[in-house]
């Protein structure tokens, strides 16, 4: 499947946000112990299978369900793991499984980074996970919690796709927020 066909689907349905990861691969909503909210974001704690994972979380602020996300885990020494887009489809579509997605961001007072994610969509389900490797919770500090996140589809280098509308993300709270799950986690390893 091209990358038009996936820019279509993403436009096309509507999203909403699971708290779930690839890596964990549950439903793990009903798995909450604590929730706190710091700023416009959410410490998230969740008790998994061999280990309790703090999540970070916020909402777009376009009223679109999206989300983005950070994993804090005991097994990886409690450092944030890059960001994860999180949204949800009208039904399983197999070339998320496995596939790739470019998307573009800018932080505030910094350059903008393009990147092609990957992504994962389990067979039947109807959760697709978009995984950065380059927007990570250090890249956000740098912020100084001042300004939005904004995620896109880049347009195509033939002009046979077009930017997407941003995505924007508020950076209000971060700081403290990413500091706070990543003491907690390593207060409880």
């Amino acid at each position: 499947m091209n990358i038009s066909i996936w820019v279509r689907l993403l436009r096309a349905l509507p999203l909403l946000f699971l708290a779930v990861h690839p890596v964990f691969a549950v439903d793990a909503i009903d798995k909450a112990t604590e929730m706190r909210k710091i700023g416009s974001w959410n410490i998230i704690e969740f008790a998994g299978a061999e280990q309790i994972i703090y999540r970070l979380s916020t909402d777009s602020i376009d009223g679109a369900p999206r989300h983005i996300v950070f994993d804090i885990t005991p097994s990886n020494d409690c450092i944030p793991i890059p960001a994860v887009l999180i949204m949800r489809l009208v039904s399983y579509n197999s070339a998320f499984n496995g596939g790739r997605m470019p998307f573009a961001y800018k932080v505030p007072g910094q350059k903008e980074v393009f990147e092609v994610t990957k992504s994962e969509m389990s067979e039947g389900d109807l959760f697709v996970f978009f995984s950065f490797d380059k927007l990570t919770v250090s890249l956000l500090r740098r912020s100084g919690d001042k300004g939005k996140l904004a995620i896109w589809i880049p347009p195509s280098g033939d002009g046979a796709i077009e930017r997407s509308s941003n995505i924007y993300f508020p950076l209000e709270g971060f700081s403290e927020a990413s500091n706070k799950a990543t003491r907690l986690c390593r207060e409880n390893r």
